[in-house]
């Protein structure tokens, strides 16, 4: 059989091989902060994809050691420009390369229902952090 800690491994760009990874691997993933780059970077960006059997190449998320030189230079060239309009562009640009190779199969986002008395104040939802409550703006007011 395969141990957790040998299969945890190989999975992990970076301290595992390419070639012994398994074919696929489940992800349940939260970005780091509210931006395009923090989520396909991390997902599906190689540093050297010339050598793809390279796992330092890889950043720790990217599981199935996806690579494209074009996909590569485009979110190289979004990560680093601060035009807005060009940001979006290039990201959707991205989106579509991403989509059309299919590195992943995406199988669901987990709906988020949440329930509260009308009395309980200052809760917000955050789309990037579904299923985790922001304590500290929440409030009771006008408790029955």
């Amino acid at each position: 059989g395969v141990t957790w800690s040998a299969l945890d491994s190989a999975m992990h760009p970076g301290s595992g091989n390419a070639t012994d990874a398994p074919d696929m691997a489940m992800l349940y993933w939260y970005p780091d902060y509210a931006d395009p780059d923090d989520y396909l970077g991390q997902l599906y960006y190689c540093y050297n994809d010339t050598v793809p059997t390279d796992t330092s190449a890889y950043p720790w998320f990217n599981y199935g050691y996806y690579t494209n030189a074009t996909l590569n230079k485009i979110l190289e060239e979004a990560a680093q420009t601060n035009n807005l309009t060009k940001r979006i562009e290039l990201y959707r640009k991205a989106q579509r390369i991403i989509v059309e190779d299919a590195p992943a199969i995406f199988v669901f986002d987990e709906p988020a229902v949440l329930t509260y008395r009308s009395w309980v104040k200052g809760y917000y939802f955050n789309p990037c952090y579904v299923g985790t409550i922001d304590f500290y703006s929440i409030h009771i007011e006008g408790r029955p």
